[in-house]
């Protein structure tokens, strides 16, 4: 499977995501807000790269299939 610029960004949202609990685990410096935006952010990243993957990889299945 190739890499596509949706599991990219995906990677990159979890990634910051974790860095930013981390930085909040030893400074209190976001507000809880951001930390709620940045969680949403990372869900929805998530199930956008998710769906292009089975999108692109099911419809190469099926040609491939017939």
């Amino acid at each position: 499977m190739a890499t596509s610029c949706w599991g990219k960004t995906s990677t990159f949202t979890q990634i910051d995501f974790v860095l930013m609990l981390s930085a909040q685990q030893v400074t209190s410096s976001f507000p809880a807000i951001f930390l709620q935006i940045g969680l949403w952010i990372m869900i929805a990243m998530a199930f956008i790269s998710g769906g292009h993957y089975l999108c692109t990889w099911g419809r190469k299945a099926l040609v491939q299939r017939k």
